[in-house]
């Protein structure tokens, strides 16, 4: 003997469609730091588009863009000279006490080589190559070079206030080689 048995699915009370519109949302959408400044993700622009479309409030954040701009400004370029001579001096006195290790002594010639950059000369350059990113001279290839060039060099003293590590655009322009055991 056999039965059948049959289910029926529950009619939803509102279609997808319907909830939607019922309920609007407030969002805020972030884009973190670590991405390259000059190839914009596009993914949350579309994604704003489609849910402003729908009525939904939405806050768009571009935390990277943000990032470059503090680091790249006046007042943090200061701030790192300011922790540079700083660091120089706790390993000159150290040195004068004693010794420094190896990484000390890398340290202290990495700090050496941007101890005397002159710091209104590179944020003058730097104020002129965010002009360039946001501007119609981006599209000049001989410009742009400048402007990237530029913030390389930004990057290389901001770094040396953080040495060993490194602040780059991209990932193969780290310091962070390939090391067995650390991918698998």
């Amino acid at each position: 003997m056999s039965a059948m048995i049959h289910i029926e699915k529950p009619t939803p009370k509102a279609t997808m469609a319907e909830a939607g519109s019922a309920r609007k949302l407030k969002t805020m959408l972030l884009f973190p730091p670590e991405w390259v400044p000059t190839a914009p993700y596009l993914a949350l622009p579309s994604l704003t588009a489609v849910l402003r479309q729908h009525g939904h409030e939405v806050v768009q954040k571009d935390v990277n863009i943000e990032m470059y701009d503090l680091f790249f400004s006046d007042t943090f370029l200061i701030w790192v000279k300011t922790k540079i001579a700083g660091q120089l001096h706790s390993l000159e006195m150290k040195e004068k006490s004693g010794w420094l290790t190896d990484q000390e002594a890398g340290q202290k010639a990495c700090l050496e080589s941007k101890a005397h950059v002159d710091l209104f000369d590179l944020i003058e350059r730097a104020e002129k190559a965010k002009r360039i990113m946001r501007s119609e001279t981006f599209y000049e290839a001989d410009q742009l070079e400048w402007a990237l060039n530029t913030f390389r060099e930004l990057m290389q003293y901001i770094s040396a206030a953080y040495y060993p590590a490194s602040l780059v655009f991209y990932p193969m322009e780290s310091n962070l080689g390939y090391r067995p055991g650390v991918s698998k």
